[in-house]
């Protein structure tokens, strides 16, 4: 017997073994602080549930995002209900000589700044920080005190400073990502005004605050990183460093992902650079459920074009961790106008694999959960009459997220379709990502469909773990 036979919901869920896309068995993750050295990258994120302690920093450690170790909690949101960080949030960590600096925000409702910086530090690894006493860094002049939050910093050498920005807004400027300047000593700080502003031409739609904002350097260009609350990832560029110049000399930002892969920040190795965040879950484990805040792990590679515009794209040892191959009754497929094709059985993992090219502009893509009908399950949606790739999820005929990409018609396109339980991603070459979440598809059926539009897939592989 199946050992997901009969299971729904929540059982189902906990009986998946994540290892690709890692989840704590009694909690989720939540926003994510990378940090690479020596061959290890360090993860540590804000655990939901479980043995967490409102939003508590947690570790874990893996070489290759395919194998995780759990090191366990790192920062303990205080239980004193006046205390700055009755809730732990997300940050930085950074090495200074040998002593490395971990700056993260304390949230508490209850004071008159709901929010300020704090920093813990550890002398010898990266396992035992302790917190600071009584060291605050606060929003000045006119920033707000509710929205104060997400440091990102970097150390300075040549000033012997920190560097750090920060998410926050005020009436003056509304939505901001603010710098900030520490010294060495942690004795001053100053506000050294604005990375980058909200402008009307940007953002077509209203959301809270910027959040997890994030720096970094790709073959000559700088790009600053941040998700819009509730929204998704989005990244713009630079030939200098963004903390380098008064806000305005960046490009035109747009999305990575959509609002399924959350917060993710990035973190290189000193050859390539990862998008490292978390995979968004869904209220009630239930297709019809609204997003949750936390989820599973999820890591992309950031690939460059030579304009120096970015797409994740799937991990270099990827195809390493899924061995077995199971034949398909077509390796390639043409599909008609109209028609569905089953191409597999979905098992607790696989990747699909392979070529895609259509002509005819309408709709096509997959469908998880049924082999018949396609508007009984959920759909990865390409739909190129619009420009874009729609995760549409079930008794909800809307996108529920969607990036957009501008697929041409008979050219050929590689992907790669990943998916571990409920998780599901896809990457499309020079393209495009989207991640999704399908519940209880395990045992049920992969399909492909096609509306008014031609479409032939070749060089398949289906892979299992």
């Amino acid at each position: 017997m199946n050992r997901f036979e009969g299971l729904k919901g929540r059982e189902l869920e906990d009986a998946v073994d994540y290892n690709l896309f890692y989840r704590p068995k009694d909690g989720f993750v939540g926003d994510v602080i990378p940090y690479y050295e020596n061959g290890t990258f360090y993860i540590f994120y804000l655990k939901d549930q479980g043995n967490s302690y409102n939003h508590s920093i947690f570790l874990v450690e893996t070489k290759d995002f395919l194998h995780y170790i759990d090191k366990g909690e790192v920062i303990h949101a205080s239980e004193n209900k006046m205390e700055q960080d009755d809730w732990a949030g997300t940050g930085s960590v950074v090495k200074v000589d040998n002593t490395y600096y971990f700056f993260y925000t304390g949230h508490n409702h209850r004071l008159e700044i709901q929010e300020k910086v704090m920093i813990a530090k550890s002398e010898n690894d990266l396992y035992h920080f302790k917190k600071i006493e009584n060291l605050y860094i606060e929003p000045l002049e006119d920033l707000s005190h509710r929205d104060f939050r997400d440091p990102d910093v970097f150390y300075d050498a040549k000033s012997e400073k920190f560097i750090l920005t920060i998410t926050t807004n005020s009436p003056s400027k509304g939505k901001i990502i603010a710098k900030y300047s520490l010294s060495k000593d942690l004795k001053s700080y100053s506000y050294d005004g604005v990375v980058f502003q909200e402008k009307n031409d940007y953002f077509d739609f209203k959301f809270f605050n910027f959040e997890c904002s994030n720096i970094f350097k790709i073959n000559g260009y700088w790009y600053l990183s941040f998700s819009c609350q509730d929204d998704t990832l989005w990244v713009t560029k630079s030939k200098e460093r963004f903390t380098d110049f008064d806000s305005g000399k960046y490009g035109i930002p747009y999305r990575l992902d959509g609002k399924y892969f959350y917060v993710p920040k990035a973190v290189s190795d000193g050859v390539n650079t990862y998008m490292v965040g978390w995979a968004r879950g869904r209220h009630g484990y239930s297709d019809s459920g609204d997003g949750t805040w936390g989820g599973n792990l999820l890591v992309s590679k950031v690939a460059q074009k030579e304009d120096g515009t970015l797409y994740l794209t799937k991990v270099n040892n990827l195809d390493s961790y899924f061995q077995t191959d199971i034949k398909l009754s077509c390796s390639n497929c043409n599909i008609d106008k109209n028609s569905i094709v089953e191409i597999a059985k979905i098992s607790e993992n696989f990747k699909l694999e392979g070529d895609i090219e259509f002509t005819g502009k309408s709709d096509f893509g997959f469908i998880f959960g049924s082999e018949k009908n396609e508007n009984l399950q959920g759909k990865i949606k390409f739909n190129t009459k619009n420009n874009r790739v729609e995760y549409i999820v079930l008794n909800k005929n809307r996108n529920d997220s969607f990036i957009n990409a501008e697929l041409k018609e008979d050219a050929k396109y590689h992907f790669t379709l990943v998916s571990e339980g409920s998780v599901v991603a896809i990457y499309i070459d020079e393209a495009m990502s989207l991640t999704c979440r399908f519940y209880e598809i395990i045992n049920s059926h992969l399909s492909f469909y096609s509306k008014n539009t031609k479409v032939k897939l070749s060089n398949l592989t289906f892979k299992i773990r």
